[in-house]
């Protein structure tokens, strides 16, 4: 995929995951916490959504930052970090970290189902992109 085309992907599954983020947070606080005497600790939801809002912000332009060094006619294998011929200790464990992320964003929301569900897997999505997009990024520097 060309550069600003998988920028773009990338920024849209970034909006994707963080509006999961807020409507499986929203659901949740509207069931409340289960075995919770006081709720009251659920107001900190809203705070948590501003504070999503500022990372994804920040995420998507230090990724258009980092892209600068990309050729403009670069193209970004999607999947860069699955490739098997270059397995590398780094590459697992990145995979590794990525799928215990996946793991405790389902775990954060598992009430809400299916929106557990898309949580884990876009945030999953988005990792596997950055991954690629910084692996092209460092390619082109050295």
């Amino acid at each position: 995929m060309k550069k600003m085309h998988f920028w773009r992907a990338m920024c849209l599954l970034s909006l994707l995951n963080g509006g999961l983020f807020c409507f499986a947070s929203f659901r949740a606080m509207q069931h409340g916490a289960a075995g919770a005497d006081n709720q009251a600790g659920l107001l900190f939801v809203p705070v948590l959504w501003m504070m999503a809002a500022v990372v994804l912000l920040i995420l998507n332009l230090a990724t258009l930052l980092s892209g600068r060094t990309i050729a403009g006619t670069c193209r970004i294998p999607v999947l860069e970090a699955l490739s098997p011929d270059r397995q590398s200790p780094g590459q697992v464990g990145f995979l590794a970290v990525t799928f215990l992320l996946m793991l405790f964003a389902f775990l954060l929301f598992a009430g809400e189902g299916i929106w557990a569900a898309a949580y884990a897997l876009t945030g999953g999505a988005l990792m596997l992109l950055l991954y690629s997009w910084q692996t092209a990024a460092r390619k082109t520097r050295s």
